[in-house]
Order: structure tokens, then C-alpha cells, then sequence
């Protein structure tokens, strides 16, 4: 029986556009090492200055051009020769909750473009992906890793990037900072 491995979408196989909009909107030119906190929208100001981005976004496709990591397509083609592949990604956004449906068929669209070697009877759209448990799981987000699988690999994001590594070992997860050193640690 092989192994299963949860593989987060957003900032571990790819960048959406979401910064692309936040600059569209504002007319400003951030970079995504401009962030250091997961929620970037902080910077758009107003809740209501949000609620007109958000209303826009909505209307978008942030999965069209997403950049796909270097070195994501040809590792996870290996991962699934030897591992039993989940993908788990969150979907449903905090800032609107009740309109987040389009995003469920924009990141299965671009997983069945860019990775079609995986079974999409196994991708899983959720938000609280703590209460999954896998062999191993992939993520960026710290507390995303904080169920019971056996090996918790932060991927490096901008969000995460200063998080010490003392706290990380306490919290039994080990970073990757890209698909290569993923692909060392699980292949090899």
C-alpha cells in the first residue's frame, strides 16, 4: 500500500495572481517578497475599499496565468509513481465566504491543466485541513500542519519565511524551500 501524501495548492505548486489584482487595483507594483504576513489585502485599507476589491476579484480568474514552481510538474510526477497523491487546498475565502464557489472550479482547472497525471477524484477543497491526515503533508502555512499527519513539510513562502526553525522542530515540521529539496527528502 503506498503512502499518501496532502499537497497544498496556493504558494506550494504555484502563485496565483492575487497580487497581480491588488496592484491593478491600487495602481501600486508589490512584489510577493513585499508580504511577510499570509493576508496581504491588508494593504487595499478600508473594509469597504476590500468589499469593491473582493467585489472584482470575484469576477476573475487568479488560476489563468497562476506561475507554476519550478520543478513541481516533473517531482510530483515521481511522487506518483510511489505515493498515493492528495491534493488539499482551501477555497473558501474569509472575505467572502458566500461568492468563494468560483474558486473551486478555477484551481480544479488549472490542476487538471498543469498536472494532469493526477487523479482528481483526489483533490480536496476545504478550508480546515487540520483535521486531514496523511503520511506526509505539504503546505504553507504552519497551522494548516498542525493535525496528526506523521511528516509535516512547510513549503517556504513569503508569509513563512521568517519563521524560526527552533519553532518549527518543536512543532515536528521541516522546511523545503522549493520542489527540488522536496523531491530529495521524499524520493530519495
Amino acid at each position: 500500500m503506498k503512502k499518501k501524501i496532502l499537497i497544498d495548492v496556493d504558494d506550494c505548486l504555484c502563485e496565483n495572481d492575487f497580487i497581480k489584482e491588488i496592484n491593478e487595483f491600487l495602481g501600486t507594483n508589490y512584489k510577493t517578497e513585499d508580504f511577510t504576513q499570509f493576508y496581504v489585502d491588508y494593504v487595499i485599507g478600508s473594509e469597504k475599499k476590500k468589499k469593491e476589491f473582493y467585489n472584482i476579484v470575484k469576477d476573475k480568474n487568479l488560476y489563468e496565468h497562476a506561475r507554476v514552481f519550478d520543478g513541481a510538474v516533473k517531482v510530483l510526477k515521481e511522487l506518483n509513481k510511489v505515493y498515493d497523491i492528495y491534493i488539499c487546498s482551501a477555497c473558501v475565502w474569509r472575505c467572502m465566504e458566500k461568492d468563494s464557489g468560483v474558486f473551486f472550479k478555477q484551481k480544479y482547472d488549472f490542476l487538471i491543466k498543469h498536472f494532469p497525471f493526477l487523479d482528481p477524484n483526489k483533490f480536496i477543497f476545504t478550508s480546515t485541513k487540520n483535521i486531514l491526515t496523511a503520511d506526509i503533508q505539504i503546505d504553507d502555512r504552519p497551522d494548516n500542519l498542525l493535525g496528526k499527519s506523521k511528516t509535516k513539510i512547510l513549503f517556504t513562502a513569503y508569509h513563512n519565511k521568517n519563521l524560526d526553525d527552533k519553532e518549527l522542530k518543536k512543532l515536528k515540521i521541516v522546511r523545503a524551500d522549493n520542489w527540488k529539496q522536496i523531491g530529495e527528502m521524499l524520493l530519495n
